[in-house]
C-alpha cells in the first residue's frame, strides 16, 4: 500500500514494478548510511533508483533538492507508473517528505502522440505518460476527489518544458546549483554519479590551499562547471572552466553566483553570444553541514573559455594546431626545466574562423578531464573508447610538475585496468613521470550508481600525479 491508494503492480516485466523498485532502492540507501551522510554534508539530491542494476534497466530516478527526475530510455513509461510513484514519493514512502514535484523526460526518441497512445491503449489498456511536470498539489486534487479514477496527469508539457521559470535550486556538499529544464532528450544539469569526484577535487584542493599553496585548476568539458565550482569552494586561486558550448557556461557561471562567487567577465572564446533567458531561481536555506563555505577565495571569481577542446586545451599545452603556429610555453612545447617552448608547424586552415583570441600556454595544479563517451568536432571526435589518447596526452601537458591529471572514462565496454595502463601510457609518451596513480571510488554509504551485476561500473575515475 502506497499511502493514499491501494496500488495493485502488475506481473509485467519493468515499468509496472517502477514504484515497488524506487521504494526497495530508497530503503537500501536509507540502510546504507546514504541518506545519513547526504544531511551531514549538505546534500538533499542523489540517485533514488539506478535502473540498470536495481532491476528496471533503461530507467533511473534522480533526487534533486525537492523534484523527482524520471529519465526512460527505452520503453516509455504508461501513466499507472508514474500515478504510483508519485503515490510513493508525495505519501512519504521513498523515506523523504520534501517532494512536490514528479519530472518525467523520456530520454528515448518515441514521441507521446496522440496515435501512439491510441495504439498503446487498443493493445494493453493503458495509455502512455506524457513527459512533463507532475506536481503534489495537482495529485492530491486528482486522488481526494469522489471518483479515484479522475484523471492525473502533468501541469506543464510539451514545448512549455523548456520554460527557464521551471528551474529551482538544489544542493549539493553545501553548494548550490541551478536545475536547468532539461531539453528534449537532454542531460540534466549535473551528472550526480560525479559526487564522490566532486568532493575529492574539494578536498584535494583545500589540502593544498591549507597547507599555503596556491592552487589552479583547469576543468576541461565543464560542462554547467559543478568540478569548478567544487575546486573554487575548494581554495583555488584560479579556475578556467572550458566547454564548446556558452549556454552551459552561462549556467555555470550562474552556478558560481549562486554561491556567492563573482560571475566574472564575459565568457572567453565564443564566437557569439547565446541568448539566455534569466531563470527564476529559489535559493534554498543550505542547512549546516561538514561543507562549509569558510574555505572561499576571494579570487574565486568564475573564468571560462568558450572552445571546442583540440583548440582549447592544446593552446593551454602549447602543441601546434592546423593553421595556427604553436608558440610554445606549455609543456608540451617546452623541455622539462625549459623556459622557453618549441616551435609549432603550420598546416592546413582550421575548420572554424576563429574571431577570439587564443589562451596563451599555461600549466595547473589539477586538471580534470571528463569527456563524453562519443562527439564530433570540427577539429576531429572526441572518442573515449577508442582514441584516449587524443585527450589524455594535451590535458597531461597541461599539468603543472607535482600536479595531478583527474580523469574518467564513462564506457563499459572498457575495462579499468585496460584504461588506467592506456594513461600511464600516454602521459609517459608524453615526457611526464607518473609517481602515484589513485583510483576514485565512492564510499559504502555514498553508492546511489551501484555496480552492475558483473561488480563493473561505467564511470571510472582515476588521479594520475604527474613529474
Amino acid at each position: 500500500d502506497f499511502g493514499m491508494r491501494a496500488v495493485t503492480f502488475a506481473s509485467s516485466a519493468r515499468p509496472a514494478q517502477l514504484a515497488e523498485r524506487a521504494v526497495a532502492a530508497a530503503e537500501r540507501r536509507r540502510a546504507s548510511g546514504l541518506i545519513d551522510r547526504c544531511g551531514r554534508e549538505g546534500t538533499d539530491s542523489w540517485r533514488v533508483l539506478h535502473g540498470v542494476s536495481e532491476g528496471i534497466p533503461g530507467v533511473t530516478v534522480d533526487k534533486f533538492g525537492g523534484a523527482l527526475l524520471v529519465q526512460s530510455w527505452r520503453e516509455p513509461l504508461r501513466n499507472d507508473d508514474v500515478f504510483d510513484l508519485c503515490d510513493a514519493a508525495f505519501g512519504g514512502q521513498l523515506g523523504f517528505d520534501d517532494v512536490h514535484t514528479v519530472w518525467v523526460h523520456p530520454r528515448a526518441n518515441v514521441s507521446n502522440t496522440a496515435e501512439l497512445n491510441a495504439s498503446e491503449n487498443l493493445l494493453t489498456g493503458k495509455t502512455l505518460a506524457a513527459a512533463g511536470v507532475y506536481r503534489r498539489a495537482s495529485f492530491l486534487t486528482a486522488t481526494n476527489a469522489v471518483d479515484d479514477s479522475s484523471p492525473f496527469g502533468p501541469d506543464v508539457f510539451g514545448r512549455d518544458l523548456s520554460d527557464p521559470a521551471l528551474g529551482f535550486s538544489f544542493s549539493e556538499l553545501n553548494l548550490a546549483y541551478e536545475f536547468v529544464p532539461p531539453r528534449r532528450f537532454g542531460d540534466p544539469s549535473l551528472y550526480l554519479d560525479f559526487r564522490p569526484t566532486r568532493r575529492w577535487i574539494r578536498r584535494f584542493v583545500a589540502k593544498r590551499a591549507n597547507a599555503g599553496s596556491s592552487v589552479s585548476a583547469l576543468n576541461a568539458f565543464a560542462y554547467t562547471c559543478g568540478a569548478g565550482l567544487a575546486a573554487t569552494a575548494g581554495g583555488a586561486s584560479r579556475v578556467l572552466n572550458t566547454d564548446h558550448s556558452a549556454t552551459y557556461l552561462a549556467y555555470g557561471a550562474a552556478n558560481y553566483e549562486l554561491n556567492g562567487f563573482e560571475a566574472g567577465n564575459d565568457i572567453q572564446g565564443q564566437r557569439s553570444r547565446e541568448s539566455e533567458s534569466e531563470s527564476t531561481t529559489q535559493k534554498t536555506q543550505k542547512p549546516k553541514a561538514e561543507y562549509s563555505m569558510s574555505t572561499r577565495n576571494a579570487r574565486g571569481a568564475f573564468d571560462a573559455y568558450c572552445e571546442d577542446f583540440y583548440p582549447a586545451v592544446r593552446q593551454l599545452a602549447g602543441l601546434p594546431m592546423p593553421g595556427r603556429q604553436g608558440r610554445g610555453g606549455g609543456r608540451g612545447g617546452s623541455k622539462r626545466g625549459s623556459k622557453r617552448g618549441g616551435r609549432g608547424a603550420f598546416g592546413s586552415s582550421s575548420p572554424k574562423e576563429k574571431k577570439a583570441k587564443p589562451p596563451r600556454p599555461e600549466t595547473f595544479d589539477l586538471v580534470i578531464l571528463d569527456p563524453p563517451t562519443l562527439t564530433k568536432t570540427a577539429y576531429g571526435a572526441v572518442d573515449i573508447e577508442n582514441d584516449y589518447q587524443s585527450l589524455a596526452k594535451p590535458c597531461g601537458l597541461c599539468v603543472t610538475p607535482g600536479g595531478v591529471l583527474l580523469a574518467t572514462n564513462h564506457s563499459h565496454r572498457i575495462d579499468v585496468d585496460d584504461w588506467l595502463e592506456l594513461v600511464e601510457k600516454c602521459v609517459t609518451k608524453a615526457g611526464c613521470v607518473l609517481t602515484n596513480v589513485e583510483v576514485v571510488s565512492p564510499d559504502a554509504d555514498d553508492d546511489d550508481h551501484p555496480a552492475m551485476s558483473d561488480g563493473k561500473r561505467p564511470l571510472k575515475v582515476a588521479a594520475f600525479t604527474l613529474e
